[in-house]
């Protein structure tokens, strides 16, 4: 269900990028992401229901968002971007991980899919190739989110019966069957 707040996340960042610099759409995305993932925290639902529900929001976010149709892309990023992309994602992790214990098994679970790689790419592509690449790499982060949802519905539904080995290996192929298929989508 944490997935859900990402699409949420990408959908407001994408309509405030569109107009706005990225040290605006990025604590209007976070607000959104964390106010849904505070209300996930009280549901608990059938892994089916929630699965449903995970690409049923996949599916609005992906038609709400702008659209963004522009291939100029302006590279002029400094050197130390990439050094910094690595540094903020690897901090983002550890502090997820490091409040693991503390949040319990439920939030923790909520915030794994916390939007790490899309808000570090978001912001820099924004500052560095303006809003309407930030909302292209947004679609692409939210389309091909169907590869996430599907790899753990997977596991969760396999892994108990078929043991770890299995399940993996199946929600691996299955996972880059869909991957395939979101791409297919996306380059349409």
């Amino acid at each position: 269900m944490g997935i859900v707040s990402v699409f949420i996340f990408a959908l407001v960042y994408s309509w405030a990028a569109i107009c706005r610099k990225w040290q605006l759409s990025l604590p209007a995305g976070m607000v959104v992401y964390f106010t849904c993932t505070f209300f996930l925290e009280f549901i608990s639902l059938p892994l089916l229901i929630s699965f449903a529900l995970a690409v049923a929001v996949l599916v609005v976010s992906l038609l709400l968002m702008p659209r963004a149709d522009s291939d100029r892309i302006s590279l002029k990023t400094p050197r130390w971007e990439i050094p910094a992309r690595m540094v903020s994602a690897t901090a983002l992790v550890f502090l997820i991980t490091g409040l693991a214990q503390i949040l319990g098994p439920q939030l923790t679970g909520l915030l794994t899919p916390f939007p790490i790689y899309a808000t570090i790419l978001a912001v820099f592509t924004h500052q560095y190739a303006g809003g309407t690449q930030a909302v292209r790499l947004l679609r692409g982060v939210v389309a091909g989110s169907f590869t996430f949802a599907v790899f753990f519905l997977v596991i969760s539904s396999t892994i108990i019966i078929w043991g770890v080995g299995t399940a993996f290996l199946c929600a691996i192929g299955v996972s880059l069957l869909t991957h395939i298929a979101s791409f297919q989508f996306l380059r349409r």
